[in-house]
C-alpha cells in the first residue's frame, strides 16, 4: 500500500489510503481484534495503539461522530506536534456523492 497526499486548508498530509469508506470506518470499532478508527475534522485515524492519557474510553464516546469540536476545546491537543497525529492518519472519510 502506497502513500497518498491530501491537501488540507493549511498543509499537505500523507495518508495511507486515498479515502476511507463509511463502511470501513464503522467496521473498525476496536472489538474482536479489529483496529479502532476515530474521526477528527473529516480525517480517519487508527488509534488502536495510541495510549490516550484519558484512557481508551474517550475513543468510544460517540465514536461514529466527528470529534472536531471536542478535540479543539482540549488545550493539551494543541501541544502535540502535528507529526504525532500524522503517524495515525489512515485517510480522509469518503463523502457521499
Amino acid at each position: 500500500m502506497g502513500c497518498f497526499y491530501s491537501q488540507t486548508e493549511t498543509d499537505i498530509v500523507v495518508a495511507k489510503q486515498p479515502f476511507v469508506t463509511r463502511e470501513e470506518f464503522e467496521k473498525n470499532d476496536g472489538k474482536e481484534g479489529r483496529n479502532l478508527y476515530i474521526l477528527i475534522s473529516g480525517k480517519v485515524y487508527n488509534v488502536t495503539h495510541f495510549d490516550h492519557p484519558g484512557g481508551m474510553d474517550v475513543y468510544y464516546q460517540n465514536r461514529l461522530t466527528d470529534k472536531e469540536e471536542r478535540f479543539k476545546k482540549i488545550e493539551k491537543h494543541k501541544e502535540v506536534p502535528k507529526e504525532v497525529y500524522d503517524k495515525y492518519l489512515v485517510g480522509p472519510l469518503q463523502t457521499p456523492k
